[in-house]
């Protein structure tokens, strides 16, 4: 079906909801992080409303498996929604640390209403990773003092990247399919990065 032919303005908005011409900052491509503004014709209560109807409010994140086990339910998202400001994460039926915090606010501008948002690893993920490149650095030191050019001496770095690849990959998946629902949410006309 083509859908700019079709003439249905809800069918390219669904379509410009899910493509992303998005162009990162050619430095921070490589990071867990993401931050872009969506811009929408909704009013700031109607995005508000959004997020609390797929939001379940609770103050931080759990990690408990008793917890989490409870709350999981039909809610999409957990968090907490405060004025035009918000904070939530996904609700999800699997263990993933590096599951994006997501952090917005919304804003008027003209007639249209503006949507900054910054995804973000949790405060858990940040130090897991600090301390596992912290390790690899030091074996990686302590290697290339006694042996300097031995293959030993590399494995730690390919532990390093190893490391870094699986969780910057974990986190880009989950802040992918974050950002969909939430321009489909949003009901989004334009996407661009703000880094």
């Amino acid at each position: 079906m083509n859908v700019k032919s079709s003439g249905n303005n809800l069918d390219s908005k669904l379509l410009s909801c899910l493509n992303f011409a998005y162009m990162p900052n050619k430095y921070t491509r490589f990071l867990p992080f993401e931050k872009y503004r969506v811009v929408t014709t909704l009013s700031e209560e109607e995005i508000i409303e959004r997020l609390k109807i797929i939001t379940r409010t609770i103050s931080k994140i759990q990690f408990s498996t008793r917890k989490a086990a409870i709350l999981r339910s039909n809610y999409d998202y957990n968090g907490e929604i405060s004025g035009k400001n918000f904070e939530i994460w996904r609700n999800i039926n699997y263990r993933n640390s590096f599951i994006p915090i997501i952090t917005g606010t919304v804003g008027s501008k003209l007639d249209k209403t503006e949507i900054h948002v910054s995804m973000k690893l949790s405060l858990l993920a940040k130090i897991v990773l600090i301390i596992v490149l912290s390790i690899a650095c030091v074996i990686f030191l302590i290697g290339f003092t006694f042996y300097p050019f031995g293959f030993k001496v590399f494995i730690p770095v390919f532990a390093i990247i190893l490391s870094y690849l699986v969780i910057f990959l974990a986190f880009k998946l989950e802040a992918r399919i974050s950002k969909k629902d939430l321009n489909t949410i949003f009901k989004a006309e334009t996407e661009t990065n703000t880094l």
